[in-house]
């Protein structure tokens, strides 16, 4: 018994990992959408005609703006010309989306707290009932009819 609550125990603790790991994915996409939301702000805003690209890792490239027009892939290796407007629009409903996978997976884990909570109960409460066998005590038994007269109850 306590080994089925082990292993019971031990695919939480591995399915709770991978979830932290989708997790960490997902705050990373967040914090990378953020910083293009926020080039993009102050591309549409500026008035220069010179800006820094991030070309990631933080290294930039001075780069001159012809049009506040942007090449963006909207999948299946297909590029559309969109406006600041419409990337951000666009930037919006992925962030959406990824905070709405950071919620169901915290929901999860919170699920998987609640039976692992459950699961260590059950192995203290076979704990206390293997205790309680080789202590004198059966079930049937009352407490004050057990064999161990040095057992700390009335007999």
């Amino acid at each position: 018994m306590d080994q089925q609550y082990m292993m019971q125990f031990q695919m939480l603790q591995e399915e709770a990992q991978q979830l932290n790991q989708q997790m960490q994915m997902i705050e990373q996409n967040i914090s990378e959408i953020g910083e293009i939301k926020e080039s993009l702000d102050e591309i549409g805003k500026s008035e220069k005609q010179e800006i820094l690209a991030n070309l990631g890792k933080k290294i930039f490239l001075p780069v001159v703006v012809k049009e506040k027009h942007l090449i963006v892939d909207v999948g299946n290796k297909k590029f559309v010309k969109k406006t600041i407007p419409e990337t951000n629009t666009l930037i919006t409903q992925q962030l959406e989306k990824l905070n709405i996978a950071r919620m169901q997976i915290t929901e999860r884990l919170e699920a998987l707290q609640k039976e692992a909570e459950t699961i260590m109960h059950g192995i203290q409460d076979k704990k206390v009932e293997d205790e309680n066998k080789t202590s004198g005590k059966s079930k049937g038994k009352k407490d004050d009819e057990c064999d161990d007269p040095n057992c700390g109850h009335k007999h």
